[in-house]
């Protein structure tokens, strides 16, 4: 009997960071209940490595960093052998949209191969991604240029039905990413699709609010050339993370997207969605449960960032920079005087 393979995947902004810290945490105990989440192939806490191995030339990801597919392949048996579980557990948003999965048919044909992927309603997810993306530095695009670039990753059919015609669709586990109707946890729900119960021996990732405030995502954008992957910047992140929490934004500016472009998203992938649910859902389940955008909700235009918010922000971060510095060389000090 071949071992499983689970391939954790989807969109951003479902849970998968979540359940891969929780992954991360926990690989010894979940290896000593039959389950590896391997450090072959990890970027970060996600195997992100994966995603260019099953893409055409002209769709690999430039985020993704470099290996050889063969190597990996080799290095990740010898660490399940050596592990002792007889399973694998993988996780990355990057293998959702996967263009060759005939390639990762053939790449993993040792495994019995399934699918995981939690999905949200795409009006909801274009919000948060947007916001996200914004954060990062990964697109400074206003909002109709950035929907009608993500447009061609909301439809979730799509993509299911070639997933399910490579691996078939008694192998794919499809499950809402709504956690305000969750009787369970996400990470119960996902030891559930493991086979596994969640007991006092798994670590509890911490939990992270990293929300940005329209001002401080606004403060971010002014500096569109610098580099986002630097230590410098992850500071300057948490710096702002904490000054927007208690800085939350107006009912009116909390949104994006105005009520009626959200509903318009949404009622253009509701029949997709139908189609999704009669085929993974029991049955009259509608795929998702959230209300739709409320027309008359308070919604305006964000007017931008006060001069007031750009002192307060950068008299934060200066602060922010300052305690970092004398750390660093407290730390110094320390070492010299060891030495």
């Amino acid at each position: 009997m071949k071992p499983k393979l689970l391939i954790h995947t989807g969109l951003p902004k479902t849970g998968t960071t979540t359940i891969q810290l929780h992954c991360s945490l926990n690989r010894q105990v979940l290896a000593q209940n039959g389950w590896l989440y391997p450090e072959t192939g990890r970027q970060w806490h996600a195997h992100h490595t994966f995603g260019n191995f099953f893409r055409t030339d002209n769709k690999q990801l430039a985020w993704i960093r470099q290996a050889d597919a063969a190597k990996v392949r080799w290095v990740l048996a010898r660490e399940r052998e050596q592990s002792g579980a007889q399973n694998v557990v993988i996780s990355s948003e990057s293998l959702f949209h996967i263009n060759d999965l005939i390639r990762l048919t053939q790449y993993f044909s040792d495994y019995d191969i399934n699918m995981l992927v939690y999905l949200r309603r795409q009006d909801e997810w274009l919000e948060s991604v947007y916001r996200q993306q914004l954060r990062g530095g990964a697109v400074f695009s206003d909002r109709h240029s950035y929907l009608r670039q993500m447009k061609p990753s909301l439809n979730y059919d799509r993509v299911l039905r070639d997933w399910e015609n490579a691996i078939g669709i008694d192998r794919i586990s499809v499950r809402r990413f709504e956690p305000k109707f969750y009787e369970t946890s996400l990470i119960e729900q996902f030891m559930d699709v493991l086979g596994l119960t969640l007991t006092p021996d798994y670590r509890q990732a911490p939990r992270r609010n990293d929300k940005l405030n329209r001002a401080a995502m606004d403060f971010l954008m002014k500096f569109p050339n610098e580099r986002r992957i630097n230590h410098e910047y992850r500071l300057l992140q948490k710096t702002l993370e904490a000054w927007s929490q208690d800085r939350p934004d107006k009912p009116e500016h909390e949104a994006l997207y105005p009520p009626g472009e959200r509903l318009a998203i949404a009622r253009e992938f509701a029949e997709s969605n139908a189609l999704i649910a009669a085929r993974y859902l029991a049955d009259g389940d509608d795929l998702f449960r959230s209300p739709l955008p409320d027309l008359n909700e308070p919604w305006q235009n964000y007017p931008g960032l006060t001069a007031d918010e750009a002192v307060s922000i950068a008299h934060t971060v200066w602060k922010a920079q300052s305690t970092q510095d004398k750390k660093t060389a407290q730390g110094s000090e320390t070492v010299a005087a060891q030495a």
